[in-house]
Formats: C-alpha cells, sequence, structure tokens
C-alpha cells in the first residue's frame, strides 16, 4: 500500500523512528523505535490505551530506551537508516489488518498490532510484563473506534469517542488535558443556557 495511505501520525510516527534511530546511531530502524515513536507522540492513541489499561508507559518508555541503547551501533558511512526486516513485516501486518478491517487508510492502532504480531521476542516480553497483550489492547481500541479509518486523520474521531466514553463513566482523571478542557467548556456552555432559561 503507498504512503499515501498511511495516516499523518502514522506517517509522523516512522518519521519520528528513523530519526531516533539516526540519533542513538542504529543502522536499522526496528519495531522497538516504532514503539518508542508511537509512546512519545503529543496527544497520541497508544499512548492513551496503554495509560487506560493501567500501564506505566514512562516506566516502559525507560525500558524501551535501554532496549535501543543495547542495539547495534555503526559510527560514520552515510548515516542512512534502513527498516529491519522485523519493521518491514510489521508494516505488512500492519496493511493486511487495515485491510481486514476495512480501513482505508494504515492508523496508529495498525502499527501497534503489527508490533504484537512481528516484534522481537526480547519487545513481546517486555510489553507482557506490563501486561499489554493484543487482546487486551483490542478490547480498550474497541472503546474508542467505532467506525472505519475513512481520513487520514482519524484521531479527531478517536477523540470524540474518548471524551464519550470518560465523561459518561465520569472517569476524568484519565483523560487527556485537552479532553478535559473540551469537557469543561461544553459543560460551562450547558450550565450557563439552563441559568439563563431560569
Amino acid at each position: 500500500m503507498s504512503t499515501e495511505k498511511y495516516t499523518q501520525k502514522t506517517l509522523e510516527a516512522i518519521r519520528d523512528a528513523q530519526s531516533l534511530a539516526e540519533e542513538k546511531g542504529n543502522q536499522y530502524l526496528t519495531p522497538e523505535h516504532l514503539l518508542y515513536a508511537l509512546l512519545k507522540q503529543d496527544g497520541g492513541l497508544i499512548d492513551s490505551i496503554f495509560s487506560r489499561m493501567g500501564v506505566d508507559c514512562g516506566g516502559l518508555l525507560a525500558e524501551l530506551d535501554a532496549q535501543l541503547d543495547s542495539l547495534p551501533k555503526v559510527s560514520g558511512g552515510s548515516g542512512q537508516v534502513y527498516a529491519s526486516p522485523e519493521t518491514s513485516k510489521v508494516l505488512t501486518v500492519a496493511e493486511k489488518t487495515a485491510e481486514k478491517l476495512h480501513d482505508e487508510y494504515i492508523s496508529v492502532e495498525h502499527l501497534m498490532l503489527g508490533i504484537f504480531a512481528e516484534g522481537s521476542g526480547t519487545l513481546r516480553q517486555l510489553l507482557q510484563d506490563h501486561g499489554i497483550t493484543r487482546s487486551r489492547f483490542s478490547e480498550e481500541l474497541s472503546k474508542v473506534k467505532s467506525n472505519p479509518v475513512t481520513s487520514d486523520n482519524p484521531e479527531d474521531t478517536y477523540i470524540f469517542s474518548f471524551i464519550d466514553h470518560f465523561s459518561s463513566n465520569f472517569d476524568l482523571p484519565f483523560m487527556m488535558p485537552n479532553h478535559r478542557a473540551v469537557v469543561s467548556c461544553i459543560t460551562q456552555k450547558v450550565t450557563a443556557d439552563a441559568n439563563h432559561l431560569r
């Protein structure tokens, strides 16, 4: 599938993962780089779902960073970063998963599902150690994704799904700051309208 069918957040994650590999002197972009980039995305879906699962994302990032530091480093040369065989498989699984789910674009959740399937044994063990499984991830994903991905910025849809889900359960502490602000504005507007009608 062409990269034109990657969502903005997916392309951002791949670019950030490549930059991370360059910074650490790694010749190959691995699923570890991809996961680190996904977790570091501002207002990212993967970080939000993991937090909802009760994962210590800071601790996970620290351990993931240690794994990245243990990867082979190169010096000199062109500095070109190549996708590792595992990363190529992750992208292939992500593409096939999107097609199976009738999604028109490859989004970050497809990348994550690809990591579950094709990440290294060490990476999958790290996820398991933090209680992160494909089944638990898919369960939380189903709570915020109700429609197929039909645009390159589906996170807008997921944001409102998060608001509906969290506000209905009065679970506001788990919401990201911008989500709380949106709910606060909506609440203030409803209160003002009610006072006006008195």
